[in-house]
């Protein structure tokens, strides 16, 4: 606690200006007073002090004993339980005597020593970015910036190996499986629980994520955890654990995750609609429940050792440490490593590509007591021409998304919306694509369909209006500017991977002079290529058991005003 509140006040100088905003305007709401971390920190500092465990048993004991317990139990849908059989477990565990929690020495980190310091071969300064590319004997490519966006605080982003590409496709659901178990499964020498007690007074975040093209950590720390951060990340590497017992948790995770989805009006349309639009490709989409729990540990560790243990790697470290620390804390760590494989070639599949879409909308029954259907339009975007195109698109889709929601409220007032969004998925350059979501009372579904294809077409046929164009640029600008004060762009959005991708850095040169430079004339020319409301994937989700009817599509020339009435029927930031 006396760690986290002085990283608090280390940082706060550099608090982002919308974040004391919003911190005042709850203040305003609730009319809590707004206290500057120092001052919070001299108020506790007396009470902190002089705190015991005994004064901490006895509140979490008060804190127990106000009312009685809500229980939540999460289990496999076949699992089949009553209320009764949750409370007697209960009441007999409260039988049960509790001994006292033997004392343990505090723990120190079982990883830290990875063999002799690695070795720097070549460093490269690009002094106009005023960033560093290095790669270590052992293969390990590392790219650093020092900044001062954020005080006292450093972000590391560690790719290794080639992710989604080398999954296979009959194995649906790993990647899902890896996001949990190779930080809950723990360590050779360390039990996931075991963290909280090693990092005991640091400021430090580490996380693992499955990526298209590679499998992530991504770790965030003061300035003085740099290098715990990179231990943390090798000994994943070398001594990922895999605990069996963990599975039960994992398949828990899971159940209470289809549960949110079968609750969310929208949330079963990416089961089917990012794997309709690879093809029948597997490894995209929601996976369905049997496909998922039926992954094994086995196939898990196949997948994953083999890219833990000689994939190529490419690490970023930005913030507020200096070339020397950072470079040092890095060959103490991955540059320690046994060789690493290398690749002549960006890690991708150029072959795949998305099919032509249906003539029909896609209709998924979901639970009728659900009030709202979910609507979702896709366009498909394969592929496009480069960076420069790709700003064309992300601002034509802040101009669709404008728009839609715009009219959605229009139509249906306040209480509603609808929102366009722009994604493309590294090692998958025909895999990308405009979607737009919304989700509205079921009888509503036809009046806001024609809504919203109708706005897409008439962007499409007629172009982008000024005072549109204008309305969505002004944003649109000023946060890609806004961007290049953050830590996350450089250290993810360039440097995460310059050195497989140099054009990461070709685009942050002309980042603001070719985002500045986009022209209406542009953004009207990719409207009439791609938003044609014939040229995209449907799916409306409806509350119901019986068959809804299928709404007609419009057709291709369909002039606006004279719509058709239709019935009902995953990234790296902007570069």
């Amino acid at each position: 606690m006396a760690a986290s509140s002085q990283h608090t006040v280390n940082t706060f100088a550099t608090w982002p200006s919308d974040w004391l905003a919003s911190r005042l305007a709850h203040g305003v709401v609730t009319g809590a007073a707004f206290v500057h971390p120092a001052e919070l920190q001299r108020d506790l500092a007396p009470a902190v002090a002089s705190a015991t465990s005994n004064d901490c048993r006895d509140a979490f004991r008060a804190a127990w004993t106000t009312a009685a317990p809500h229980v939540f139990v999460t289990a496999h849908p076949t699992f089949a339980i009553s209320p009764f059989q949750i409370a007697h477990a209960l009441n007999e565990s409260r039988d049960t005597e509790v001994p006292p929690a033997a004392t343990h020495p505090a723990s120190q980190f079982a990883y830290q020593d990875f063999g002799p310091p690695g070795r720097l071969v070549r460093v490269r300064h690009e002094q106009d970015l005023d960033v560093r590319l290095a790669e270590f004997a052992n293969g390990v490519r590392f790219n650093f910036k020092a900044t001062d966006f954020a005080a006292d605080s450093v972000e590391l982003h560690v790719r290794v190996g080639d992710g989604m590409l080398s999954q296979l496709e009959s194995q649906p659901g790993l990647g899902l499986l890896a996001n949990y178990m190779v930080m809950g499964g723990g360590l050779g020498r360390h039990t996931q629980p075991e963290f909280t007690g090693v990092l005991a007074g640091r400021t430090i975040h580490v996380a693992f994520q499955t990526g298209s093209d590679a499998l992530t950590f991504r770790g965030a720390a003061a300035s003085r955890d740099l290098l715990l951060a990179l231990q943390i990340v090798a000994a994943y590497l070398t001594d990922t654990a895999y605990r069996p017992e963990v599975m039960r948790d994992a398949r828990a995770s899971f159940t209470s995750m289809y549960a949110a989805i079968a609750n969310a009006p929208s949330g079963s349309i990416p089961a089917f609609a990012f794997r309709e639009m690879a093809g029948g490709d597997r490894r995209f989409g929601t996976p369905h429940a049997d496909e998922l729990f039926s992954r094994d540990l086995a196939e898990l560790r196949a997948w994953i050792e083999p890219q833990f243990k000689q994939g190529p790697i490419e690490v970023s470290v930005v913030g507020t440490a200096t070339w020397e620390e950072a470079s040092a804390a890095v060959a103490r760590t991955l540059g320690a490593l046994p060789a690493r494989g290398s690749r002549a070639e960006p890690a991708r599949d150029p072959a795949f590509r998305i099919p032509a879409p249906s003539l029909n909308v896609r209709s998924i029954l979901i639970d009728p007591k659900l009030k709202q259907s979910g609507l979702a339009w896709y366009w498909p975007v394969q592929p496009f021409a480069g960076i420069h195109e790709e700003r064309r698109l992300r601002l034509l889709t802040a101009v669709l998304s404008n728009r839609v929601h715009e009219r959605v409220r229009t139509e249906l007032g306040a209480a509603y919306s609808a929102t366009a969004t722009f994604s493309a998925v590294s090692g998958f350059p025909n895999y990308n694509m405009i979607a737009v979501h919304t989700e509205v009372p079921p009888a509503s579904i036809a009046r806001v369909t024609s809504v919203i294809e109708r706005a897409a077409l008439e962007l499409a046929l007629r172009g982008v209006p000024e005072d549109e164009f204008l309305r969505a640029r002004q944003p649109f600008l000023r946060e890609r500017e806004d961007n290049l004060r953050t830590n996350v762009y450089w250290g993810v959005t360039v440097l995460a991977d310059a050195q497989e991708h140099p054009e990461r850095l070709t685009a942050a040169r002309d980042r603001s002079a070719d985002s500045a430079a986009i022209s209406r004339d542009e953004l009207g020319a990719l409207s009439k290529r791609l938003l044609d409301p014939g040229s995209s994937f449907r799916y409306v989700t409806i509350p119901s058991t019986p068959p809804p009817p299928t709404p007609a599509r419009p057709a291709a020339n369909a002039t606006p005003g004279r719509q058709p009435k239709v019935g009902p029927a995953g990234t790296r930031g902007p570069r």
